[in-house]
């Protein structure tokens, strides 16, 4: 899945949904959150963001390109998904950490 921000980057997201919910892309996440953060935060180079449940990591890897030092956790059994979604956009990304997976 390649999801188009207005920053002119393309983030490349894999999805699981048979997963579960961490391996879905949500839509309040990306249209509605990430939508508005990129319209009403112009700048987040100072900005530390904390993603719980991170799932995909969609929003916290838009935060990333906008230029937040992100932190991103979710359970262990979603960690594999994740880290394969932030290797798919180091390109793009600044600083992203990893946090410890949650049980």
């Amino acid at each position: 899945l390649t999801l188009q921000r207005r920053s002119n980057s393309a983030l490349v997201l894999e999805t699981r949904p048979s997963e579960g919910v961490g391996g879905q892309l949500w839509e309040a996440a990306v249209v509605r959150l990430a939508d508005h953060l990129e319209q009403h935060v112009p700048r987040m180079h100072t900005s530390r963001v904390l993603e719980l449940g991170a799932g995909t990591g969609a929003l916290g890897l838009c935060c990333a390109l906008m230029g937040a030092r992100v932190t991103l956790t979710d359970r262990f059994d979603v960690i594999p998904l994740l880290k394969r979604n932030v290797a798919a956009n180091a390109a793009l990304l600044g600083g992203i950490l990893f946090g410890i997976g949650l049980r």
